[in-house]
């Protein structure tokens, strides 16, 4: 009977496992905050319908995983049931008949039905616990399988280690933090450290000797990297008009910035990091005429001196395009400028036709 129960412990913990492995990967609950969070764009683009028979899908498909987890369920709890009840019954019955032939007295018959039920007991606790613990290890192989992922682009400390030589030399540097403009933090900073030197800055408290270090240990390049962005993505007027400036809550995923406002958040957060490649797709999509010019205008600076590839409906926001590429069912049909493409009279053209944006 233990062999049994032991065989079938193993067999159900594997099967649970799998199934919680699979009900953590749920898409219903991802399609349902998507349509919450994006209500808006959703009724823009009237694609509800296709959203709904998408959840319907997911539905449908952890329903099958939930009837399953629901068998195996029921049939640990028969397992674990079976074997208390069948354990009694062996135990009395074996009690019973040794009692019959005198090969123990009632005391001793006694004092091992009881030992035996507490074990009986002891192996139905673990089979009770087993969907527990299937949920506890499908959750330790999601983080260990995050923790030991392999990045597809390399090794981050594979790359190039350049020697640091230890000298150091600042000149010319002033620092204002945005929420205080009319007082900077340091003005016209000048000093150097030749390598093997020890330098000792003094001061009076509130002086800028931590601001110092700060800015050596390139503590504020972020910052004003920052800042660079968002004047490049049309956005800097808007940000330090907010109440908190770059500090200012926006709610989740920027509920309360206007579309045009989030795109040009989202195009800073690609200049930040000073790109040569851009990839854009859809950036004035979903904007009203005011907002779709402010966004056009960060586009232009965004591109000057980057390589930039857009995927764009509205095609007005690609007129001063380089090259325009036209796709179709894979396949590239035509290629040029756009003075070039509508002289083709070809399938651009009828694409510029179709949207009345001749001339």
């Amino acid at each position: 009977m233990v062999i049994v129960s032991g065989f079938l412990i193993r067999l159900l913990t594997k099967k649970l496992a799998k199934i919680e492995r699979k009900k953590k990967e749920e898409k219903s609950p991802k399609i349902v905050a998507e349509i919450i969070e994006n209500s808006r764009t959703i009724q823009l683009l009237t694609c509800s319908e296709r959203l709904l028979d998408s959840y319907k899908k997911a539905q449908a498909a952890e329903a099958v995983i939930e009837m399953k987890s629901i068998f195996y369920k029921a049939i640990n709890y028969v397992v674990g049931k079976s074997h208390i009840y069948f354990s009694m019954f062996i135990c009395y019955l074996a009690g019973i008949t040794f009692l019959k032939n005198g090969i123990v007295n009632r005391d001793d018959a006694y004092y091992s039905i009881h030992a035996l039920n507490m074990c009986a007991y002891g192996v139905v606790t673990f089979i009770n616990l087993i969907p527990s613990f299937s949920e506890g290890t499908s959750a330790v192989d999601l983080i260990f399988k995050l923790i030991h992922r392999k990045p597809a682009t390399g090794d981050i400390m594979d790359g190039l280690k350049p020697e640091i030589q230890g000298n150091i030399s600042l000149k010319l540097v002033k620092l204002t933090y945005s929420r205080r403009p009319d007082h900077p933090a340091s003005t016209n900073l000048i000093f150097s450290a030749r390598s093997g030197q020890r330098i000792a800055l003094v001061g009076p408290s509130g002086a800028g000797k931590s601001t110092c270090i700060s800015i050596l240990e390139r503590f504020y390049d972020n910052p004003r990297k920052v800042m660079e962005a968002l004047e490049l993505a049309n956005g800097l007027n808007f940000v330090t008009n907010l109440p908190a400036g770059l500090h200012t809550e926006v709610g989740e995923k920027g509920s309360m910035l206007s579309g045009g406002q989030k795109q040009r958040i989202a195009i800073a957060r690609a200049l930040v990091r000073n790109p040569k490649i851009l990839l854009l797709e859809e950036a004035t999509s979903a904007l009203d005429s005011q907002a779709e010019k402010a966004v056009q205008v960060a586009l232009d600076r965004a591109r000057q001196g980057r390589t930039c590839i857009t995927i764009a409906h509205r095609l007005s926001s690609i007129k001063n395009s380089d090259v325009i590429v036209y796709i179709d069912q894979g396949r590239v049909l035509e290629s040029g400028s756009r003075k070039k493409l509508m002289a083709q009279k070809g399938k651009y053209y009828e694409m510029m036709q179709k949207l009345k944006l001749i001339g």
